[in-house]
């Protein structure tokens, strides 16, 4: 995909190089006004992947403006 965005001149040649096997993070922007069950089942998401040595979930607030601030989990 970044080689087809190269040859399509979305993205220049100076684009850094990609590590082999790309390793994909998960996050979820949720709205403001969430529920405290909503942050305990994407605590038990959190749970789920550390079992399996994935990257930590990141959690964030997008604020009505577009502007995303992250959300401890251990901490809400």
């Amino acid at each position: 995909m970044v080689q087809q965005r190269k040859d399509l001149g979305l993205i220049g040649a100076d684009c850094p190089p990609l590590s082999v096997p790309i390793r994909v993070h998960p996050m979820i922007a949720i709205g403001r006004g969430y529920s405290d069950d909503a942050i305990n089942g994407l605590r038990q998401v959190q749970s789920r992947l550390s079992e399996h040595d994935d990257p930590p979930l990141r959690v964030m607030e997008a604020a009505l403006w577009g502007e995303l601030n992250e959300i401890t989990l251990s901490a809400v």
